[in-house]
């Protein structure tokens, strides 16, 4: 898998690794981050320090929405990654030697809570109190006033057709969360950082 990462990072010295999935398909769309958001967290994650790298993940039908994201960042250390990973143990193995993981509330939050690597979710249409990662995880959640949209009683369908509760996350409080997490300063399993959901 290091060596995969060098395919597109050829000079990677094996400094810090950020995993970024920023698509969760086509099958629940309303739980996507905005992607001009997630260009904004990324682009203050490289500005943070110059050892930082980003790659984007997914399956490979992900790869158009990350290469928005990578060419509105613009820089050379944020790359697409997406269908690079052939397994789930692939996917493990890449989460497993990075630093940090921001995702939408999707599979590889969960399967990264089988790593010790940190955890950022962003929660919007299931509640962070059924369904938060039972791993070392901050979960950023606004509350939205219809918020959680779907549950197991309107079996997992949503009428929305605009994720306000996501796009009011501002990309400031997740990058801020990101940083804070790489530098220790978090309490996890926590909802924004304070409120315990396990």
């Amino acid at each position: 898998m290091k060596a995969r990462v060098r395919e597109v990072f050829p000079d990677w010295k094996e400094t810090p690794l950020v995993l970024v999935n920023p698509d969760v398909g086509p099958n629940l769309p309303i739980r996507n981050y905005p992607v001009g958001h997630y260009v904004q967290v990324v682009s203050g994650i490289l500005a943070r320090s110059p050892e930082l790298r980003v790659l984007l993940i997914g399956v490979r039908e992900n790869g158009a929405a990350c290469e928005k994201i990578v060419g509105a960042v613009g820089a050379e250390r944020c790359r697409n990654f997406c269908g690079r990973t052939q397994s789930l143990g692939e996917l493990l193995e890449l989460i497993n030697f990075s630093r940090l993981l921001i995702s939408n509330d999707n599979g590889p939050v969960h399967f990264a809570s089988l790593t010790q690597t940190p955890i950022v979710a962003l929660f919007s249409t299931d509640s962070p109190f059924v369904y938060g990662p039972l791993g070392n995880c901050v979960i950023l959640y606004t509350f939205f006033h219809c918020s959680p949209c779907i549950s197991f009683l309107n079996n997992k369908r949503s009428r929305c057709t605009n994720n306000l509760c996501l796009q009011t996350l501002e990309p400031a409080q997740v990058l801020e969360s990101s940083i804070r997490i790489m530098e220790g300063g978090v309490t996890y399993r926590t909802i924004n950082g304070s409120r315990s959901y396990l």
